[in-house]
């Protein structure tokens, strides 16, 4: 949590069950939940069943959500407004938490899925573009290894020449 003044403490474990739900789906959302859930007791000894019950209706719903939203976007965008919006709208109804109070944390909370949801994105299109490019060098590579003559790559470093890539038909039938 980050303590944003002497009163209000921000917790990002909605951010957690976010990215539990975009990457494990169902049991990884409701592992996240246990798990939260068990460290709650063990260190205030209490449990506040209307907040386990909200909790539970809430990644459940966002569960369901990014099961059935296809897109990478709209994924983010309709999990993260569901999950804020319930969970905070049913703890202001159940505990009349005051409105300045929810709408600064669903601020801060958004903000941070917000960067969560762009990091995740700019890494999952690097891997992407890793794998096209990977393809592409095996595809050159066989295209290279079927060519009846001989092609070769070298890389000097420092004074010493060092082979790459040495491809074509010719080696096979010089035996090389």
């Amino acid at each position: 949590g980050v303590t944003v003044d002497g009163q209000m403490s921000l917790n990002f474990r909605g951010v957690g069950f976010l990215l539990a739900a975009f990457l494990g789906g169902y049991p990884s959302i409701l592992i996240a939940f246990v798990m939260l859930w068990l460290w709650r007791f063990i260190m205030d000894n209490s449990i506040e069943i209307p907040v386990i019950f909200i909790g539970l209706a809430a990644i459940l719903g966002t569960g369901f959500i990014f099961v059935k939203t296809r897109t990478y976007w709209f994924k983010w965008l309709y999990g993260a407004t569901f999950f804020y919006v319930f969970y905070y709208g049913m703890i202001w109804l159940v505990y009349r938490t005051p409105l300045e109070v929810i709408w600064t944390y669903l601020s801060y909370q958004i903000v941070c899925v917000g960067v969560i949801a762009c990091f995740l994105g700019y890494l999952i299109r690097a891997r992407e573009y890793k794998q096209q490019i990977s393809q592409v060098e095996q595809e050159l590579i066989d295209m290279l290894r079927f060519q009846p003559g001989l092609t070769f790559k070298y890389h000097k470093h420092r004074d010493q020449f060092t082979y790459i890539l040495i491809e074509g038909q010719l080696l096979y039938q010089l035996g090389l």
